[in-house]
């Protein structure tokens, strides 16, 4: 490892064989993937490079191959000169789930990742870098932002993993650490020109569509695009950086895949961002295909597709095995009288996020055409050829469609369940960076094995919470901006009137609130009284963290221990909990037990150890001493 953050893993040991000449097992798979799709395009005699480009954030309706009313020259010229796959659906409105399904060609619930960060692919994945580079590929990624770092294990099989952030660019309190479009391009253009004697496979990830919209030279005077449609703008003009570099510099026949991983609401359904529902405003993003000698070119595809596909695609494509049993299949190149084979078949997504971060109900549901279905505790149906917008709830359980759909769904998640899963892990992150991308709002709270959580059903429909959704929104800007004591009456406005068992508003109170003169008192009530509810305790050691120190604090050892004693139920290896609980026992005079859970502090600490989130910035805040 040359730099920080970039890896290289280049070695003797890495086999350069020709793709062309593995032709025993390759021939022996090509019946299996056969099964699934006529329309398999072969390789040239020189193997393939493959190059695969994703946008984050990035609505397929505006882009101008896809009817937005502002071109976008080069990936509509990338369109015309391939396949243009007009609904294709990502499995979560999410980045690291969403790009994990990419590179595995498996489902969230079979590669075990849900939620960005502190999600962590598992090293067991056969990825399609793996893959390719034990083909002999030379691999490498360019990702633009931290929510794809390495830590979060989407570098398995990649040789070279440039994540670097520009220096001062670490994210704050409410963005994540990000390069812009030219950064990006600039770095992918470095390992372009690098000679080789392999083919090559390049991922390249742009993140300048995500929100806040800023895109460099931006003046909405001397324009009418819109912020986020002058991001991709920009990203548009980056894009012919890179493909002409890619022209000029790698030799052989190059495949061209650019996708997204997944949209953005701008709106619609009361959505500003994602990751609230699971309509098209999210879900449907674009996916075109060029190939080496422009076969196909303009052809424009209608089945219902999803990311799951890209990966067996391209191994299909280059004459390789599927790696196991894949949830996606080789993408139709074709339609076949106005049909394929995606008529029938039901394209899985789902979306879990509003529970881990809000404590409302999971969404999940199908795409089969024309229809789509989304389960919640208010299901939905949709007819999109007719309703591409989903206006129109169609859902009424005494239809036969909505039946159908239903069972058709309960039928897929079981044949889902039942096949081989990935286990699910968490990625090692300071603290420091935990607690910022919780504050982000795309990070649920933690979550310990025996959290107790409701059925989705019970729990409150996110299509319910838009005011809520938008005050929260509120308060993170007022946070952002330093108003912390607007930010605090609505955040108790929300816990007191409106949900109180929201996560979010829970998190935000306990981490800017405990010090707010004149609301103090008010805050540290509402969160004892979540603290100490029967019937939904709060599981997240954070908030609970953040209010036993401040009890302690307020020489309230009684209450302190209590708090304490609820973060060891949850986490009974906490070291720091142990020091906390040890100081209230000794505020109340009880050395005794101040003695044995001091010892037992000292048992489970290590020299590694750093403070938990909640007391990482005890020192000077709390006046609390740190046991360190």
């Amino acid at each position: 490892m040359t730099r920080r953050h970039q890896h290289d893993r280049r070695g003797a040991a890495v086999d350069r064989r020709v793709i062309g000449t593995c032709l025993g097992t390759a021939l022996a798979a090509l019946a299996a993937v056969m099964v699934w799709s006529p329309w398999r395009e072969k390789p040239t005699a020189a193997p393939w490079n493959v190059v695969l480009i994703t946008l984050d954030t990035t609505r397929a309706d505006r882009l101008g191959c896809y009817g937005a009313q502002h071109d976008t020259p080069t990936i509509d010229t990338l369109s015309r000169q391939g396949v243009r796959f007009e609904n294709c659906f990502c499995p979560a409105p999410l980045t690291l789930p969403s790009h994990s399904s990419l590179m595995t060609g498996l489902v969230p619930r079979r590669h075990g990742v849900h939620d960005n960060g502190p999600d962590r692919l598992d090293s067991e994945a056969k990825t399609l870098a793996k893959v390719l580079s034990a083909q002999g590929y030379d691999t490498a990624a360019v990702v633009g932002a931290f929510v794809l770092d390495h830590r979060f294990g989407l570098d398995q099989g990649f040789l070279h993993y440039d994540d670097r952030m520009p220096p001062g660019n670490a994210f704050n309190k409410f963005n994540y650490a990000q390069r812009n479009a030219a950064q990006v391009t600039d770095a992918a253009l470095d390992w372009v020109k690098q000679p080789r004697d392999a083919p090559a496979f390049l991922w390249v990830h742009y993140f300048d569509a995500h929100a806040p919209y800023a895109p460099p030279g931006y003046d909405p005077k001397f324009t009418t695009l819109r912020p986020y449609d002058a991001e991709i703008a920009y990203v548009d003009a980056q894009l012919k950086r890179l493909l002409d570099g890619i022209e000029r510099h790698v030799s052989g026949p190059t495949l061209v895949m650019l996708t997204a991983d997944h949209g953005e609401g701008l709106g619609q359904h009361g959505e500003t961002t994602h990751g609230l529902f699971t309509y098209n405003q999210t879900l449907r993003v674009p996916l075109v295909v060029r190939f080496p000698d422009r076969r196909y070119a303009g052809r424009v595809v209608r089945a219902r597709v999803g990311l799951i596909d890209v990966m067996p695609s391209i191994l299909a494509w280059l004459e390789l095995a599927p790696t196991g049993q894949l949830d996606g299949r080789p993408l139709p190149l074709a339609d076949v009288g106005g049909t394929t084979d995606g008529e029938s078949r039901a394209v899985y997504f789902e979306n879990r996020f509003p529970t881990s971060a809000y404590g409302w109900s999971s969404q999940d549901g199908i795409v089969v055409n024309p229809y789509k279905l989304i389960r919640a505790p208010r299901p939905e149906l949709y007819d999109l050829d007719r309703d591409p917008r989903e206006q129109t709830n169609l859902f009424d359980a005494t239809t036969e469609v909505s039946r159908r759909l239903m069972t058709r769904l309960d039928e897929l998640t079981m044949e889902l369940a039942a096949r081989p899963a990935l286990a699910p892990h968490t990625a090692t992150v300071s603290d420091d960076d935990l607690a910022r991308l919780r504050s982000l709002g795309y990070v649920g709270a933690a979550k310990p094995a025996s959290d107790p959580v409701a059925p989705p059903e019970l729990l409150p429909d996110p299509k319910d919470m838009l005011e809520v959704y938008d005050r929260i929104q509120d308060v993170t800007i007022l946070i952002e901006q330093r108003q912390v004591t607007r930010a605090t009456e609505m955040l108790l406005e929300i816990l007191e009137s409106k949900d109180p068992y929201n996560k979010r508003a829970l998190r935000l109170l306990a981490a800017t609130s405990l010090d707010e003169a004149g609301l103090r008192d008010r805050a540290i009530a509402c969160l004892q009284k979540v603290a100490s509810r029967g019937d939904r305790p709060c599981t997240d050691t954070f908030v609970l963290g953040k209010l036993g120190l401040t009890l302690l604090a307020d020489h309230r050892p009684a209450d302190a221990a209590d708090v304490f004693q609820r973060v060891l139920n949850l986490e009974p290896n906490s070291a720091a909990a142990c020091r906390y609980l040890a100081e209230a026992c000794r505020q109340q005079g009880d050395t005794v037990h101040a003695a044995r859970w001091q010892q037992r502090a000292m048992a489970l600490a290590k020299p590694s150890d750093q403070p938990p989130d909640w007391a990482a910035d005890t020192q000077g805040r709390n006046s609390v001493p740190s046991y360190r």
